[in-house]
């Protein structure tokens, strides 16, 4: 299945916050080769968070009905 036509879509959520993204959660982010990213930081960037630790989600919408959504690993901003 082709993903890379597509941009992933990224969300960072509290590990405190145990109920997953909701619609505005998500940020578009690009494609690096066939890794999904996105510049994240608590002074600027694309996306800026407080520090803290995080739960990092990652959504794909490849072509069809399917939409992927996967728990991609963890941040912790210092």
């Amino acid at each position: 299945m082709e993903i890379t036509g597509s941009p992933p879509q990224l969300a960072f959520l509290p590990v405190s916050d145990r109920a997953g993204p909701g619609d505005d959660d998500w940020h578009t982010g690009d494609w690096d080769g066939s890794d999904a990213r996105l510049l994240v930081g608590p002074d600027g960037g694309t996306v800026t968070l407080p520090q803290g630790d995080y739960r990092v989600y990652v959504s794909v919408d490849p072509p069809g009905p399917e939409n992927i959504v996967r728990l991609s690993g963890y941040l912790s901003v210092q």
